[in-house]
């Protein structure tokens, strides 16, 4: 299972965020900050492979979600209030038997209260679905001094929940332990790891391995490095 945020829907770099994913050889590959202008140059050449896809609403302004599946995928009824809506992504995963959120949460600006609000309905999610489920996406924080070199996280507070809370399990660290790998860079040169797997503590066992694909940022397909998390079925 793939999650990657592609950098403002691709563009030109459509065809080459093709030939990573198809590189993957993924199961499940669910993308952030796709955009309508684009969306068809990415979904359309990966439909032989991936026959069953997912979009929110996306527009041409609009960092929207999608989803490529192998298998059936089903989108239950979305009872969230987060916004904006386009960046939330609900599906079942039928192979896995499992029900997922894919997300990527807005950088706080201002007051940071839509940020706040967001992860509100992402945390209202999670103790809804205590069993058998998966948070994956662009989370856009982490842990003060453990995913950054400082303190610079909005809604650190948030991901320290999830990351306590004794149903859900951080993936990458539970395989990684307290190793350092960052997913994205600002301008600055500073390294933040923003890109996140949470599964049940259900399902940690079937964590075969969770890594990141660094290449793809270094290529200049997108400004995030890949997460990529196998589950043993």
């Amino acid at each position: 299972m793939a999650t990657w945020n592609i950098n403002h829907g691709g563009g030109r770099r459509a065809a080459g965020i093709v030939d990573a994913i198809r590189g993957w050889d993924a199961d499940v590959v669910a993308l952030s900050e796709v955009r309508a202008q684009s969306i068809a140059a990415i979904l359309e050449p990966l439909r032989d492979v991936y026959p069953h896809q997912l979009t929110s609403d996306v527009g041409r302004q609009r960092n929207g979600m999608a989803l490529l599946s192998r298998h059936r995928v089903e989108a239950p009824e979305v009872s969230s209030r987060a916004e904006p809506p386009w960046r939330w992504l609900e599906w079942y995963d039928t192979m896995l038997g499992t029900s997922v959120l894919t997300v990527h949460i807005p950088m706080s600006v201002g007051n940071g209260r839509q940020t706040q609000t967001f992860w509100s309905e992402v945390l209202r999610w999670c103790g809804r679905n205590g069993a058998r489920a998966m948070v994956l996406g662009d989370l856009n924080t982490g842990l003060h001094h453990v995913d950054e070199t400082g303190a610079f996280f909005s809604c650190h507070q948030e991901f320290r929940a999830l990351s306590n809370d004794a149903m859900w399990r951080d993936a990458w660290r539970h395989i990684n332990d307290d190793a350092s790998e960052y997913t994205w860079f600002s301008a600055q040169g500073h390294g933040f790891r923003i890109d996140h797997a949470f599964v049940t503590a259900d399902l940690v066992g079937r964590v075969s391995s969770c890594e990141y694909d660094h290449s793809v940022r270094r290529r200049r397909l997108s400004d995030h490095s890949a997460l990529l998390t196998d589950l043993i079925t």
